[in-house]
């Protein structure tokens, strides 16, 4: 997870602050059905790790995990399936240099297609295959995202943080604080999307003026937040419902061009979660309206896409 170069742009304006940022981790295993670990140079024999890294802009999860495995590993690989989505602030890591993050990651499980197993020069000192359960230090995020994953059961949905808040001390809260801060550049940012569906079995979706187009839902996470909290807090905020994600259905990312928020540009990558409402409604806030499935208008297509894979369109 070294960090991308549009960071270091960052980093320059802000400083050290507790910062959100998108990554991806891979679980890597072979025929034995052992796990693809990894010693990182910044951290030393402090722990053992997961292949993985930051989401570059308008880069997609997927796009991103072959990349980072390629590039620390020397391995090609194709993702499988999400397996997790980690937001917490318990997840929260401090680089040796006193950077601060709140990491909002995307586990995927891959299949290995090709490729020697080489560390990258200056970045990963070790690299290895070993026993899910080898007793190596590893920090909490990378044992959670192997115990969630070796466990998920076939038809079940990733792991997701429940909804919850926290208030950090931070001057980073949110996307607008840290375009305010000077950063101008299109930078990539966790979003929350929700697909709320009615007993009818219809969707509900948001119209945005800017655009003229709809889409699902989408809010953008505030630090403190996990993604479940804020995929809460947006639906509330935006139709008046007050539903807690019951599934995560997958991630969206990957835009050609960036998203608006507010003045400013920046690239969303939103893990979508699916809720279900147990009566009908007849009073909703703001410009949106639920469609039968077969009356759908034009989505972005990776929405379409999604929606198609999980059964929901």
């Amino acid at each position: 997870m070294m960090p991308a170069d549009f960071i270091h742009g960052l980093r320059a304006r802000v400083g050290p602050a507790l910062l959100p940022v998108a990554y991806v981790t891979a679980i890597v295993r072979n025929e034995r059905g052992q796990v693809l670990l990894q010693r990182r140079q910044d951290f030393g024999d402090a722990w053992w790790g997961l292949p993985g890294g930051v989401i570059e802009p308008g880069e997609s999860p997927a796009a991103c995990v072959r990349r980072e495995v390629l590039e620390e590993t020397g391995l090609r690989v194709r993702p499988l399936r999400l397996t997790g989505l980690y937001s917490s602030l318990r997840y929260q890591v401090t680089y040796p240099n006193g950077h601060q993050v709140q990491q909002v990651t995307l586990c995927y499980t891959v299949d290995i297609e090709g490729g020697s197993l080489i560390p990258a020069a200056g970045e990963i000192e070790a690299l290895a295959f070993l026993d899910p359960s080898a007793p190596l230090p590893r920090p909490p995020w990378y044992a959670d995202m192997l115990l969630h994953a070796l466990r998920l059961r076939p038809g079940a949905g990733p792991y997701f943080d429940p909804p919850e808040s926290q208030s950090p001390a931070t001057p980073l809260a949110s996307l607008a604080a840290v375009q305010a801060a000077g950063f101008s550049e299109a930078l990539p940012w966790p979003v929350a999307a929700v697909a709320a569906i009615d007993p009818a079995g219809r969707l509900l979706l948001r119209h945005s003026p800017a655009v003229d187009a709809w889409d699902l839902p989408t809010t953008p996470l505030r630090a403190g937040e996990t993604l479940a909290y804020t995929a809460q807090r947006g639906l509330r905020a935006q139709t008046g419902l007050d539903l807690a994600p019951r599934r995560l259905v997958g991630a969206i990312g990957g835009h050609r061009a960036p998203a608006q928020s507010g003045h400013q540009p920046f690239y969303p990558i939103a893990g979508v979660f699916a809720v279900w409402l147990h009566a009908e409604v007849s009073r909703l806030h703001g410009p949106i309206q639920f469609f039968t499935r077969a009356a759908l208008p034009p989505l972005p297509a990776a929405t379409t896409d999604l929606l198609f894979q999980a059964g929901l369109a």
